[in-house]
Parts: C-alpha cells; structure tokens; sequence
C-alpha cells in the first residue's frame, strides 16, 4: 500500500497552525486526523483544537527524476 501526504489547518488555542501527516488511507476525516495529530504530538492533548480542515496533497515534494530542464535554475 502507498502512502499519502495530508495537510492539516487547525487552530490551537487560537493560534493557527498547519502540520503534513503521513497515512496510508485514500482519505482521511477530520477525526482521524485529528487523532494522527495528538499521537504525533502529544502536547496537543492538553490544548484546546478546532477549526480542523483536511486537504489531501497530490504533488509531493519529490524532485528526484524531473528533468534539470523543469526545475527552476
């Protein structure tokens, strides 16, 4: 199975915040990643979160194998 990149926006304790979580689900909820968040970062277990949004990234930031006349000088 492969693995996903997910770009997660949130608010802690009102301060926005924005983290890339790595699954291997097609699609991940907001209560699923929520839960990859906290165990990633168990100080969020104390802090008030919300406001969570879940985007799933297409293009990754793999650069290994483009051609040198695609990438940017």
């Amino acid at each position: 199975m492969s693995e996903h990149q997910y770009l997660v926006s949130f608010i802690c304790d009102g301060q926005p915040q924005t983290d890339v979580l790595h699954a291997e689900e097609e699609t991940l909820s907001v209560e699923a990643a929520l839960a990859l968040l906290r165990r990633q970062k168990p100080e969020l277990d104390a802090k008030n979160v919300s406001d969570v949004q879940v985007q799933k990234r297409s293009r990754t930031d793999k650069t290994k194998g483009v051609p040198g006349h695609y990438q940017q000088p």
